[in-house]
């Protein structure tokens, strides 16, 4: 910009003046722009005027009054003018703004972007309007250089603040008040400006004077950088939701100040995640009511506590039901705490040099425990301890891979969470999950709701109250549990005593088929719809920030971590009454869905009824190291054929008896795979006939039955041989069959005259009765092969029909998966055959019609689910079936009790901060109060106004199990003579 002289500065103005007698200023020179136009081979050349510059305006003074300098800010006049020539802006931090005052007094140049609908104005009217808007930023259009110039408002004028503190926006008069440099970020960037603190007598210290001016300083001794309110808000609402890293959100800012050059505007990179840390802590102590004195109203907590509780939890003072009985001893989970565990490999930390002073603010008063403290008792745990792992699964917490973990002193979190998804406590890992981690990590969680004196009430809690837990390594971590809570946490080690264990209903089907019987919530009485899945739900949110928390101080990172925490359990508690109208509606339908399977099986096995009602679903019986149980299907392992052919090779080994005994074993053997040749020849004379009668091409049908008849009559030559030598008493039956030469061509029709193929008093009769017993313990062997069989071929059947459902979109593939199904069904069909005349062998060998092991088999008895879907609980089995409805309809119940709590502690906490407002300048908004009436009305809305009006408005002295067991007498959901009450157990581990 070109220098002019103070001379210079006065005959402009003095222009100004008299261009503004006549209400108009005549328009600087115009600007011209020269073109080609191309027209086919000829051109021409034009000039084209410019936009001219805006118009300036001026309010025209009386000729009496002299007009100041500079003018104070005048009324603008209806004038229209043109648009401005460009609409580019360009920022200048450092402008020496003073020398062209002169030049743009009194004139329209000056606009606010970040205003609505602000228009241009001139500098005075400008820095009038924004007297408590200091971080706006003025553009004021540059005649010389032809758009807009960014500007701080400071530097509009001279010896004047954009921030003027302790006079609503006016400057200090004290004489010792100067204008100081200073740094402001806000959300629409980073300003260089000036602020003036107020120096009047018995002003505030000036980091006092900022923040009541919601400036936030970034040191508390002579600070010269401050962050707004709205900008710390931003970015902590920003990083809760989006997770952006604090050095994004400040290149944004910079970006925001000037994008051109944005290396030029100040980084308050270092200063900003220092206050942000502050800035967490605070706004944690604030809404958790640390700020207001909240431990005096709700002693029962830790003290000083941080965390987000959940409205839903039994708590004892604030939302459990007054005068809890415990006579419903099958009712005892409409008063249970559920809690879940799950480790966290991705929030991790490295290894690195580390400030040792920079510890968490929150000094293990939030989900994590104090670090000092949590490192000593790990130090001192055993280097190396044996843990008892009675399942394999416990090799995936302890066999972490190392190379995965490398150069991290921190390898991961475990979380205790209760099952609605509130965070109870984190701790954490160092090299897999080890007991001792879970452990403290679920005393802190206990130790966030034990009173500090502890009384008989609170003791009374822990022994009424059913506890379970569930967690991926139960099997393990729990059977030492309580010695290592006496050794290392004394005080918690009763309620640890109570706890049932489970596990989680996806991570136990990893385990050793015990473990599904003793730790599955869908075998366990009183355990609900417990799942304990969701405890994987916050990875999710916590995946996305690892990536920085692993680069902090630990410190840091916890707080950090413990932020997002808080902010989890926020919104869940915000959408909890929806959550929980949501659960309990379908808690009820699918437990009348259950209810109606149960009904059915019941019936179709009525006759059964009567003696499983007399069975103990909560028995549990190690025998040889597998639990028995009437939930669990037994399996023993059956011989094979193969197995009996040996078997018997050895049998007759042993015994002194002719020189033909030990060829009987081979002779029986040979019968049986000749009798299965022959059906299998049988089966492709019948396709051969099929494809004569349609007039298809059969040659190579043909030669197949051809040579398979050749090597048919061959075998039954051979073995003809020794059958002579064998059962020489029944030649006459052979010889007989040979004279009417009915199987001289068709092998496959020959019967073979085995024990199976006389009665029982044929076999008396020619002394087959010996021979007999052998061919049937080769049957036996073979039906179970042919079982065996089928069961393979059915699976392969119905993967194909999946994978056709799947894969044949076109007439080729269609028509070649048809084909591979037709087979598939034909050698079904077969191995089904072959197991109905095994079976038929064996009954006319003595065995029963109605055997159990042998029953009656056709192909609609291997229907069965596709092998890829996984098997529900009650898909065939009645005792699965029962266990199933109960679990839903315990559900249903519990989310009553959920919804009622939930009703009581935001009543309780709507008190609680009623009563701390009566002490606060502000009396606050009624967000408890809003909560209640919501979960009020969806629980009505639910179907459950009754409840509302009988236990929390008219208390007539019952409880919830009163209404419950009264519920459940109703005809639509019991099954009358097909069920009996069973008394609630509750096992220890």
């Amino acid at each position: 910009m070109a220098r002019h002289s103070f001379k210079t500065h006065i005959q402009a103005l003095n222009d100004i003046k008299q261009g503004a007698s006549s209400g108009l200023l005549e328009r600087d020179d115009t600007r011209y722009v020269q073109g080609t136009t191309m027209a086919g081979s000829s051109s021409s050349t034009f000039l084209s005027a410019l936009p001219p510059p805006p118009q300036p305006l001026f309010i025209q003074q009386p000729s009496t009054t002299p007009m100041p300098v500079p003018v104070p800010a005048p009324a603008p006049l209806s004038i229209k003018d043109d648009p401005p020539v460009s609409k580019k802006t360009q920022v200048r931090m450092s402008l020496n703004f003073n020398l062209t005052v002169p030049l743009n007094v009194d004139r329209r140049t000056t606009r606010c972007c970040d205003c609505f609908g602000y228009e241009l104005t001139c500098i005075a009217c400008f820095i009038a309007s924004h007297s408590n808007l200091p971080t706006h930023w003025a553009e004021v259009w540059d005649s010389e250089q032809g758009f807009f110039v960014r500007h701080d408002i400071a530097t509009l004028q001279d010896n004047i603040a954009s921030v003027n503190l302790g006079h609503c926006g006016r400057p200090c008069p004290s004489q010792h008040a100067a204008n100081l440099k200073f740094t402001i970020i806000d959300i629409n960037g980073i300003h260089q400006t000036k602020i003036r603190f107020c120096s009047c007598e018995g002003f505030p210290i000036r980091t006092e004077q900022l923040m009541r001016a919601k400036l936030f300083p970034a040191t508390m001794t002579q600070p010269t950088t401050a962050f707004t309110f709205p900008v710390l808000k931003q970015f902590h609402l920003l990083h809760l939701e989006g997770k952006l890293s604090a050095y994004d959100f400040i290149g944004a800012l910079r970006r925001l100040s000037d994008s051109a050059f944005p290396q030029r505007i100040a980084d308050p990179s270092p200063q900003f995640r220092l206050i942000m840390r502050i800035w967490r802590f605070l706004t944690a102590t604030k809404h958790q009511g640390q700020a207001h004195g909240i431990d005096l109203l709700l002693p029962h907590r830790r003290q000083g506590n941080l965390i987000v509780y959940c409205p839903s939890c039994l708590e004892l003072y604030v939302n459990m039901e007054p005068g809890t009985a415990t006579e419903y001893s099958f009712k005892r989970h409409l008063i249970q705490t559920q809690h879940t565990a799950d480790g966290n490999h991705h929030s991790n930390k490295y290894a690195k040099n580390t400030d040792p002073d920079d510890v968490s603010l929150y000094e293990g008063r939030a989900y994590f425990p104090n670090d000092v403290e949590y490192r000593e008792y790990i130090k001192n745990l055993p280097k190396n301890a044996p843990e008892k792992a009675p399942c394999d699964h416990h090799n995936v917490h302890t066999k972490q891979n190392r190379k995965k973990i490398k150069n991290m002193d921190i390898t991961g979190v475990v979380n205790i969470q209760c099952s609605h998804v509130f965070i109870k406590s984190t701790a954490d890992l160092q090299l897999g999950e080890k007991h001792g981690n879970v452990d403290y990590a679920l005393d802190h969680a206990i130790l966030n709701t034990k009173p500090r004196f502890v009384s008989e009430l609170y003791l009374a809690f822990v022994r009424i109250c059913d506890h379970v837990f569930s967690y991926d390594n139960t099997c393990s971590l729990c059977v030492n549990a309580v010695s290592r809570f006496n050794k290392h946490f004394p005080g918690e080690a009763e309620f640890v005593e109570n706890i049932r264990w489970l596990i989680p209903l996806l991570h136990v089907q990893n385990h050793k088929d015990n473990c599904t019987y003793l730790y599955s919530s869908a075998y366990v009485r009183g355990a609900g719809h417990f799942h304990g899945e969701t405890t994987e739900m916050p990875w999710v949110e916590l995946n996305q920030l690892a990536p920085q928390t692993r680069q902090m101080n630990n410190g840091h990172r916890q707080d950090t971590i413990i932020d997002h925490h808080s902010h989890w359990n926020w919104m869940k508690t915000s959408n909890m009454a929806s959550t929980l109208f949501r659960e309990i509606i379908l808690s009820k339908n699918l437990f009348l869905e259950k209810h109606t399977i149960f009904k059915k099986l019941s019936a179709i096995y009525a006759e059964n009824v009567p003696e499983w009602n007399k069975l103990d679903r909560h028995s549990r019986i190690v025998r040889n190291k597998e639990v028995q149980c009437v939930y669990r299907q037994y399996s023993k392992k059956v011989p094979s054929r193969s197995r009996i052919y040996q078997a018997l090779l050895a049998e007759v080994e042993t015994e002194t008896s002719t020189d033909l005994t030990p060829t009987i074993p081979s002779f029986l053997n040979e019968a049986i795979l000749i009798s299965e040749e022959q059906r299998k020849v049988k089966s492709r004379v019948k396709a051969l006939k099929k494809t004569l009668s349609q007039d298809l091409s059969s040659v190579a049908l043909s030669n197949e039955v051809e040579k398979r008849c050749e090597r048919l009559r061959a075998q039954i030559q051979n073995w003809c041989d020794c059958q002579k030598d064998l059962t020489p008493q029944i030649g006459d039956f052979v010889a007989r069959q040979a004279i009417q030469r009915k199987t001289a061509n068709a092998p496959e029709e020959e019967v073979l005259y085995v024990p199976s193929d006389f009665t029982e008093a044929e076999c008396i009769k020619y002394d087959l009765v010996k021979l007999g017993e052998h061919e049937r313990h080769f049957l036996e062997g073979t039906a179970f092969d042919y079982i065996s069989k089928v069961k393979t071929i059915t699976k392969t059947l119905f993967a194909t029909h999946a994978d056709k459902k799947a894969q044949a979109y076109s007439q080729q593939t269609h028509t070649r998966s048809i084909s591979e199904i037709e087979d598939i069904e034909e050698r079904q069909t077969m191995a089904i055959l072959d197991y109905t005349v095994t079976r038929t062998a064996m009954i006319s060998l003595g065995m029963s019609q109605h055997d159990p092991s042998f029953p009656p088999l056709s192909r609609d008895d291997t229907y069965r689910k596709p092998t890829h879907l996984k098997r529900a609980i009650g898909d065939s089995r009645r005792n699965d079936a029962e266990a199933e409805m109960e679990r839903w309809r315990e559900e249903w119940e519990i989310k009553q009790a959920d919804f009622l709590h939930c009703i009581r502690s935001f009543n309780k906490m709507s008190s609680v901060w009623e009563e701390m407002a009566r002490n606060s300048v502000e009396a606050g908004k009624p967000l408890f109060k809003e909560m209640e009436r919501h979960t009020r009305t969806l629980f009505n809305d639910a179907g459950y106004g009754h409840l509302i009006e009988n236990l929390l408005d008219n208390n007539k002295g019952k409880i919830l199990a009163d209404y419950i067991v009264l519920e459940c007498s109703d005809p639509r959901y019991i099954i009358p003579e097909l069920m009996v009450r069973v008394s609630m157990i509750f096992p220890q581990c």
